[in-house]
């Protein structure tokens, strides 16, 4: 079944127990729908942004209901990966962001896991099923990278 998810809403898996939540953070609306359908497909909800903007808002918002943060290191705006990984780092210290994109001269936080970009949805389903699998209920410490 197909399903189309718009930028700025959220994806369900199928009803049952609560999953965890990640937050997929994306310019490119075809890129992150399809990173919010691997999300779904491996067993979590999934909440889109398209901006870093919006995204800030979102984990300000939502704190600690969203269990996981995968974004790009460069987005448009004033907002970038790397503040939004330091936001989500103040609800969840010892859980790790997933990063697609460029380092630069940048050192990841501790435990971070990098993806290349582009991440194709197939790795970023096959990262989140491992993360789950890590620990069902969310509290893992740090993953390698």
């Amino acid at each position: 079944m197909h399903r189309r998810v718009d930028r700025g809403f959220q994806a369900k898996p199928s009803a049952g127990a609560p999953r965890p939540q990640v937050l997929v953070v994306e310019d490119d609306a075809v890129r992150r729908d399809l990173m919010m359908q691997a999300a779904v497909q491996a067993g979590f909800e999934a909440r889109g942004a398209e901006t870093g903007e919006q995204a800030l808002l979102i984990l300000r918002k939502w704190q600690r209901r969203i269990d996981w943060l995968l974004t790009r290191t460069a987005l448009p705006g004033l907002v970038d990966g790397w503040i939004l990984a330091d936001e989500f780092h103040q609800t969840h210290p010892d859980r790790p962001v997933l990063l697609s994109g460029w380092l630069g001269s940048r050192q990841p936080p501790a435990g971070t896991i990098m993806l290349e970009r582009p991440a194709s949805p197939f790795q970023i389903a096959e990262t989140l099923r491992q993360i789950a699998a890590a620990d069902p209920a969310g509290r893992i410490g740090v993953l390698a990278a």
